[in-house]
This record gives C-alpha cells, sequence and structure tokens, in this order.
C-alpha cells in the first residue's frame, strides 16, 4: 500500500454480519464519556457565544438554551461516533473524517431539535 492511503480500520473477514459489525462500531465508555462531555461543552459555548451576539436581555432563557445546547451535544457525540465509524469502515482517512462530520452534525441537529421540540411542548401545555 502506498503512504497515507492505509484504511482506517481493517475489515476482518469475520465482521460482514451487522451484529459483528455494530459492535466494532461502538466507541469504548471512556471514549464515548468525554466525547460527549466535550462536544456538549463546545455546542454549548457555540450557543453562549451567538446568544451574546445578538444581546438577548433574558439571562434564564439563555441558560436553557445553552443547556439545550449542551445536553443535544452531549447525546448526540456516541450516536454520531457510531454511526461515522459505521460508514468509513474500511476507508481512507479523508472518508473517515467527512464521515465523522456529516454523522456528528446530523445527530446534533437531530437531538438538539429533538430535545427543543419537548421543551417547545411542555412550554405551550401550560
Amino acid at each position: 500500500m502506498r503512504r497515507g492511503l492505509l484504511p482506517v480500520t481493517p475489515l476482518r473477514p469475520s465482521s460482514l454480519r451487522l451484529g459483528n459489525r455494530l459492535r466494532d462500531a461502538l466507541p469504548s465508555t471512556g471514549t464515548a464519556g468525554v466525547g460527549a462531555l466535550l462536544w456538549g461543552m463546545a455546542m454549548g459555548a457555540s450557543a453562549f457565544r451567538n446568544l451574546l451576539l445578538y444581546n438577548w436581555e433574558t439571562s434564564g432563557r439563555i441558560r436553557l438554551v445553552v443547556f439545550l445546547y449542551f445536553i443535544g451535544g452531549a447525546l448526540a457525540f456516541p450516536v454520531g461516533l457510531t454511526l461515522a465509524r459505521l460508514v468509513s469502515r474500511g476507508r481512507h482517512w479523508q472518508t473517515a473524517f467527512a464521515a465523522a462530520f456529516v454523522c456528528l452534525l446530523a445527530t446534533t441537529l437531530g437531538f438538539t431539535g429533538g430535545l427543543f421540540a419537548l421543551q417547545y411542548r411542555s412550554y405551550y401545555a401550560e
């Protein structure tokens, strides 16, 4: 193989079944925990920065929005990482990077949007 074009994870003959592929793609507990904490903090900081740039007046609502973004990012990271590993198995690092970007984006949007939907549902139910 040429230098720099090594696959991300080698394909094993025993991992052709979906259950084995999913088990191989699952991140370790430490990776999932630390990554979820860091990704959640990054999403919360991003939301906080944007809210401050738009001069939100209500500090209580800022805390709620930042918290929802933090939780959405933290819940999305393990799922997004698993999906990225499933999609990029045996491919080059460029493909793995793109898959991680797309999967983390999609899962973060999904989880954060779901949390916002639950919050608005409970707000309007009162």
